[in-house]
């Protein structure tokens, strides 16, 4: 294909100005306010979510998105927790100690924690208003409070603990450690090995970690292991998994497979669920994921499925010689487009759903990312090369609309890509080309590499 060649200089400056911003954004850089450290976000197991304001006043925000003060205090709020009967509020003083706000239909009484400032994620209390803490500066013991603040008893984890939390079906107390799981209620006991890696959270029977994990939790087993994923953020409701990437949310099932997505004005900061709502932060703001709002992702079964209509082929790209009669080959797709030797992907995708998406018989299939590597999973990205090895040996090359860089998601990289092909300062393999040329009138141009930006 023949590049257009930019005759104006105001289009130079624009570019020029649009590589340097994706320079600038790559590195890791997040525009607007830096975030308000008086400013903290928690969900209960009640549907609602609460947020921070100046510090010591602490708000509740219910699943239709209404919002009160609930407390106002002279000590910066550090924790939260609720029970169906009373809220806690927990601030850590400069004494070493920890002061409990108890307030329970409009009433407030306040207890000390003596020789404790209690760690994040490290609080929780039961229906009889016993109080369950870990202190941060001795994170691998967690101490039993009863409801008057005086210290019942305290275990040895061996470890340390990164989270404790009570399951709702047993009402007993699990404690998460570098060592185990451990069952509070049940003496310490430990049920397993498996635990969720540094920050997590826990939904039901659901549960995500900070490095992409998503468990099933069993209070008799334990954490079983259900999927591994590199979203950008990764959070479970009672009922169902979500991810991110840039600024869509997808709907996941416990293989991976996206069901349904949203579409947000900004790219979020972090999720927070309780029972079955969702709510993301962005700049010290939080806001309601309205769920219903989802759009569906066909399946392969589904009758609404129809493929589209033959996709325009940039001239650039090599054309090939081969067969391109599907049906020789056996391999085909009701949801996505096959044209020559490319797979069009319409949304992105895990590679589990790809494979889900294509009828391939009894070919064997094998997958390489865009650097030649062997894959298993993750997120398929542009130029992946898929192999169909049976009567007749047939490769693919895959396109992902947008993602110019084969990383599987659309982001600041893939607009300092394309600004360098147009600036001469780079070149695309055809696959890209195609990623590249979204409004699809097979020229690449300032109005794509627009549209890409727009799409992160």
């Amino acid at each position: 294909m023949k590049k257009r060649y930019l005759t104006q200089k105001i289009q130079s400056i624009i570019l020029t100005a649009l590589m340097l911003f994706s320079c600038f954004l790559t590195n890791d850089y997040v525009s607007g306010t830096e975030t308000d450290e008086s400013v903290k976000f928690f969900s209960d197991n009640r549907g609602n979510f609460w947020f921070t304001n100046e510090g010591n006043l602490l708000y509740k925000m219910d699943g239709n998105g209404k919002t009160l003060l609930a407390y106002s205090g002279d000590k910066q709020v550090d924790n939260m927790y609720s029970t169906e009967s009373c809220t806690y509020v927990v601030s850590n003083t400069e004494h070493n100690n920890a002061y409990i706000a108890k307030i329970r239909g409009g009433a407030q009484k306040g207890v000390f924690l003596d020789d404790i400032n209690v760690k994040n994620n490290c609080f929780v209390a039961d229906d009889m208003e016993m109080m369950y803490a870990v202190d941060k500066n001795n994170p691998n013991y967690l101490i039993v409070f009863g409801y008057d603040g005086y210290e019942i008893k305290r275990y040895n984890a061996l470890g340390n603990i990164t989270g404790i939390f009570l399951d709702k079906n047993t009402n007993d107390i699990f404690a998460v450690s570098r060592s185990g799981l451990f069952n509070v209620t049940a003496n310490f006991s430990k049920i397993g090995a498996v635990v969720p890696q540094g920050d997590f959270i826990i939904n039901g029977r659901l549960c995500t970690d900070s490095e992409g994990n998503a468990y099933k939790f069993d209070p008799l087993n334990g954490f079983s292991k259900v999927l591994e994923s590199d979203y950008e953020l990764l959070c479970p409701t009672a009922d169902d998994l979500y991810g991110v990437k840039g600024k869509t949310v997808y709907r996941l099932d416990t293989n991976g497979g996206e069901t349904a997505y949203i579409n947000l004005s900004v790219k979020p900061e972090r999720l927070l669920s309780s029972k079955n709502s969702l709510a993301y932060t962005f700049e010290n703001r939080i806001t309601l994921i309205h769920l219903s709002d989802m759009t569906e992702i066909p399946k392969k079964s589904d009758d609404l499925s129809v493929p589209k209509e033959e996709k325009s082929i940039v001239s650039q790209a090599v054309s090939t010689d081969c067969d391109t009669n599907e049906a020789n080959y056996e391999i085909g797709s009701e949801i996505l487009e096959i044209s020559e030797e490319y797979i069009f992907l319409d949304h992105p995708m895990t590679l589990a759903e790809l494979k889900r998406s294509i009828s391939y018989n009894d070919n064997e299939l094998t997958v390489k990312n865009y650097n030649g590597k062997t894959v298993t999973g993750g997120n398929v990205g542009t130029n992946w090369i898929l192999t169909f090895s049976g009567a007749e040996e047939r490769i693919f090359y895959t396109v992902l609309p947008g993602d110019t860089t084969g990383e599987g998601s659309i982001n600041s990289r893939d607009v300092k890509s394309l600004s360098e092909y147009l600036l001469d300062k780079g070149e695309l393999l055809p696959a890209f080309l195609f990623a590249a040329d979204i409004n699809e009138d097979s020229v690449i141009d300032l109005l794509d590499l627009y549209k890409i930006y727009q799409m992160y």
